[in-house]
């Protein structure tokens, strides 16, 4: 089993900020958490989880999970309160077949990074235009 370490994401920003996302460890759910904490409110933590779940025929479900929340600050509170505005969140499960070689999991991962960086998928979730 490996360590966990920090993982740190760019964000998109004009001058991209560098997220850091530390390992908290096993939540109730079997998830293993990551989390920015940088936001210091406890409900505006950005979350990275990741899970795996054997499935009927031994097949292993990967499953990732992100979630970061949108936080507002009300200007007429002294200070001024911050809040969590709304969540955007991904999920994202690789199912693994029990024959699977590491060839086979690397091309998983490879295609859907690159299928991420595709101009329509970029598209698709950025500007929310639907294929035709």
């Amino acid at each position: 089993m490996a360590i966990a370490t920090n993982i740190v994401l760019a964000d998109a920003a004009t001058t991209p900020v560098n997220h850091t996302f530390e390992p908290d460890g096993l939540d109730a759910n079997g998830f293993f958490v990551f989390s920015n904490k940088a936001p210091g409110l406890l409900a505006g933590y950005e979350l990275i989880k990741f899970r795996v779940v054997t499935t009927g025929k031994d097949v292993r479900r990967l499953q990732i999970r992100m979630t970061v929340p949108k936080l507002v600050s009300d200007p007429s509170t002294t200070p001024p309160a911050i809040s969590v505005a709304n969540r955007h969140e991904y999920a994202g499960d690789h199912l693994i077949p029990p024959a699977s070689e590491l060839l086979d999991r690397k091309n998983l991962r490879k295609f859907v990074d690159n299928l991420y960086a595709n101009a329509q998928v970029v598209d698709f979730i950025e500007q929310l235009i639907l294929m035709r």
